[in-house]
């Protein structure tokens, strides 16, 4: 057919236009090609401003969120299905985008910060942080950050840059994994069951109620884990660990600069090391144990009779409590310091700043080492009740 030109075609068009002018606004859209998602969304505002909440309902059994400054939250759900709430923060809070979708097998979600210098309050000032950021928003670790495009981004207390962050909250179904990836905030799991890997590189990690293998690590800041139920892993490069209560298979924290705490532990496998920092463990109840700090005193208190323990500290003193029936070959020594045992022992051999011998039946092994520091052997108080050595109790110290 024929093109038609001239003043009739002209006509048409203007008459095609007067048309669609009359219409309401809306009456006729662009619709986007249809794909197969594992996400929704909705918001409770119509624009994507500070303070509104966006409502993002994710499938699938394992879900990674990623998001570089903001608060997180992680609270049982309902259904079957992942519902995500974030809330912007911040004047330029509006700029950012969220992304969802299934990237290496996980439905994620992504908040796409567009500048490469972000504001953040929270973070103080003078503080800042820098990191590798995936072109998709994943943040990535710098070991793998040559396999993939990536950019450096600063997250900063004050300054000059994009002042924008996002809140999150995770209504997470139970017999869900999830991992998070977060630069900088506080993170907080309460209540969940499920499979949980949470890194935050600036910020303090917090799970209270946890049935679940769980995976905590900051790069700076304190983690707590209270009423634990499963495998727990809690790694800080500088920062406090605080354990209450927690029962598994295999518990371990580790700390690069920092105190460790856990009282009620009761595992197949326990360990705790530091590179600076106390560690006092009240209550333990496992049968393989690894206590280690490069510099800080020890107290550990033995709820159970153990298979195999080790503790040292390159300076600092060792205090352990053992109960009734204990039973382990001991092996202690210091390079400067001394030995005293107010718990019943055999001693089988004794040199200077060491000392070889057995409690009970001395099924056990239990070594101790201090480079500087004295080691203690104490009898573990009985319902906080004093102690009563009483007549018969032997005393061993070793200069």
């Amino acid at each position: 057919m024929a093109m038609q030109s001239g003043p009739r075609r002209w006509g048409r068009l203007i008459a095609v236009a007067a048309l669609l002018a009359l219409l309401p606004a809306g009456a006729i859209s662009a619709k986007s090609p249809s794909k197969s998602s594992a996400a929704t969304s909705s918001t409770s505002s119509s624009s994507k401003t500070s303070g509104a909440v966006e409502r993002y309902t994710l499938r699938g059994d394992a879900i990674a969120i990623h998001n570089l400054a903001g608060a997180l939250s992680i609270e049982p759900g309902s259904g079957s299905e992942t519902v995500i709430e974030v809330t912007r923060g911040g004047s330029d809070g509006h700029m950012l985008r969220i992304e969802t979708g299934t990237i290496e097998g996980e439905t994620s979600l992504r908040v796409i910060y567009p500048e490469d210098e972000i504001v953040y309050p929270e973070l103080g000032r003078g503080s800042r942080t820098t990191l590798e950021v995936a072109a998709d928003g994943r943040i990535v670790r710098r070991s793998k950050s040559r396999d993939l495009d990536t950019r450096r981004v600063e997250i900063k207390g004050s300054g000059p840059g994009l002042e924008a962050h996002a809140d999150i909250r995770v209504l997470l179904p139970a017999g869900r994994t999830l991992r998070v990836a977060l630069a900088v905030g506080p993170l907080h799991a309460g209540r969940v069951t499920g499979t949980l890997d949470l890194e935050v590189m600036a910020g303090s990690i917090d799970a209270n109620g946890v049935h679940g293998d769980l995976e905590a690590s900051t790069g700076s800041g304190s983690v707590a884990a209270t009423d634990h139920v499963g495998d727990l892993s809690i790694t800080t490069g500088s920062g406090d660990v605080r354990m209450k209560t927690a029962r598994g298979g295999s518990i371990s924290a580790e700390t690069g600069s920092g105190s460790v705490e856990a009282d009620r532990v009761e595992a197949k496998s326990f360990a705790v090391s530091t590179g600076s920092g106390r560690i006092e463990l009240g209550s333990v109840r496992a049968p393989q144990v690894a206590v280690s700090t490069g510099s800080g005193g020890v107290e550990v208190d033995f709820g159970a009779d153990i298979d195999d323990v080790e503790i040292s500290t390159g300076s600092g003193s060792v205090t352990v409590q053992v109960p009734r029936g204990f039973g382990a070959q001991v092996d202690a020594s210091c390079g400067s310091g001394h030995i005293e045992s107010s718990v019943p022992m055999e001693v089988s051999k004794r040199k200077n700043h060491s000392l070889e011998g057995s409690f009970g039946d001395g099924k056990g092994s239990l070594r101790v080492d201090t480079g500087s520091g004295t080691i203690r052997f104490e009898p573990r108080p009985r319902s906080g009740a004093q102690l009563n050595l009483g007549a018969g109790v032997f005393m061993q110290a070793v200069e």
